[in-house]
């Protein structure tokens, strides 16, 4: 017996568009599952309480990203570096910076944006030379130890561009190679676990070493002395 298909132009039309559909589908569905959405690491398991104007965060996948207070605006990158001269360039100076525990140490960090007046070197210690502005401490100049906060310098900065300092919190810098214990401000803005010696210069502690690269910083506001 033989059987004679007649399919109409409509009809082989229709078969071909849904034959598309189910591809596209299938293409969709395998797609899909090949896309691995990171999580973010929070220092609780949920976004900071405290009050901040930037967040900077690290999803499970060990990329970084950044993101303002609103949650609305964000950016991610495998650089750390990145995601800070992003938060640098966005943010407005003065704000307050948020930074999860496990991006710049093991526990929270809390750090503002400034203006750099010269070359800030990542891991040195600058104060507020004038509203917004920031310059290298160093223990032999009065005017810059012993009259007011001083901060940590995140990362390397360039004259007249944003910088990121720390206001207190732990850093870990690989560059770092201290003794445990109490750390000083050297006449260089370095940190130092031996305070500078000579007349004139300002002893003012600024935190305790961890360990050999880890600082657990404070701002400090007013434990200084002075050699005569």
């Amino acid at each position: 017996m033989q059987y004679t298909f007649n399919l109409s132009r409509t009809k082989v039309l229709t078969v071909l568009l849904a034959l598309s559909l189910l591809l596209c589908f299938v293409v969709g569905v395998q797609y899909g599952a090949s896309i691995t959405t990171p999580t973010p690491v929070w220092t609780l398991n949920a976004p900071p309480a405290s009050s901040f104007d930037w967040f900077i965060g690290r999803y499970s996948n060990g990329t970084y990203f950044a993101e303002s207070g609103t949650w609305q605006t964000w950016s991610n990158d495998a650089s750390l570096s990145t995601v800070i001269s992003y938060v640098c360039t966005n943010a407005v100076v003065g704000s307050s910076v948020t930074v999860s525990a496990g991006v710049l140490g093991s526990k929270t960090g809390y750090c503002i944006i400034g203006n750099a007046t010269e070359t800030l070197t990542a891991g040195k210690i600058a104060y507020q030379s004038s509203p917004n502005y920031y310059t290298t401490a160093s223990a032999s100049a009065s005017s810059t130890v012993g009259y007011g906060y001083m901060w940590l310098i995140v990362q390397t900065a360039t004259v007249n561009n944003h910088c990121l300092l720390m206001d207190h919190g732990i850093f870990t810098l690989g560059s770092y190679s201290l003794s445990a214990g109490l750390q000083w401000v050297s006449t260089t803005g370095t940190v130092t676990s031996t305070y500078p010696t000579g007349a004139g210069n300002q002893i003012a502690s600024i935190g305790l070493m961890v360990n050999a690269t880890t600082i657990l910083f404070n701002n400090p506001n007013g434990i200084y002395m002075e050699h005569i």
